[in-house]
């Protein structure tokens, strides 16, 4: 069984501590239990700085940790676990929200290129420069790439899968008295 106590030492300074489990007869010191302990020394150097007393009650060892930084001595030894286990779940749900969101737009069918122009709903796309977040959509597993209208002036991102330059466009035995 580990035992631990964080204490806040108020002045700066330089400190002896013994460790009593139980009563005086049953010190611990670093070397083990003992009638006679010899004292831990430590040292602080800032007011208000925390001193962690970690004590081994099987092994019968103890220790004292020092001259941390506040903030590791708050999260190891001041219930940082609640605060980290918030910080990881968050994490978890901020992820499965990308992961909804990026399903979101790939079955999104209005976002594809074979859609066409939303403005005159010309089908004939070409590709254009991409943008930095069109980049940034491409490393969520977004194929996003930039295309403008040929028949207007609309330019926009789209989804295609192999990011052809050209779109397809109308095919020809839709088009009307070419033969």
């Amino acid at each position: 069984m580990c035992i631990r106590d964080r204490r806040r030492i108020a002045r700066s300074g330089s400190y002896e501590t013994y460790v009593i489990a139980g009563d005086e007869e049953q010190a611990i010191d670093a070397y083990g239990r003992t009638t006679e302990p010899i004292p831990f020394a430590f040292d602080t150097e800032r007011n208000g700085e925390y001193v962690v007393f970690l004590v081994d009650v099987d092994r019968g060892r103890a220790s004292v940790m020092y001259d941390m930084p506040p903030l590791v001595t708050r999260l190891a030894f001041g219930g940082g676990h609640r605060l980290l286990s918030l910080a990881l779940a968050g994490l978890a749900g901020l992820l499965l929200l990308l992961l909804l969101l990026r399903e979101l737009a790939l079955r999104n069918e209005r976002l594809w290129m074979e859609t066409g122009c939303p403005r005159c709903r010309e089908q004939e796309l070409m590709r254009i420069t991409r943008r930095t977040s069109d980049r940034l959509l491409h490393l969520f597993g977004i194929p996003a790439y930039r295309y403008r209208c040929r028949n207007c002036t609309w330019e926009g991102t789209r989804l295609s899968e192999a990011g052809r330059s050209i779109s397809p466009g109308a095919s020809i035995t839709r088009i009307e008295g070419l033969r």
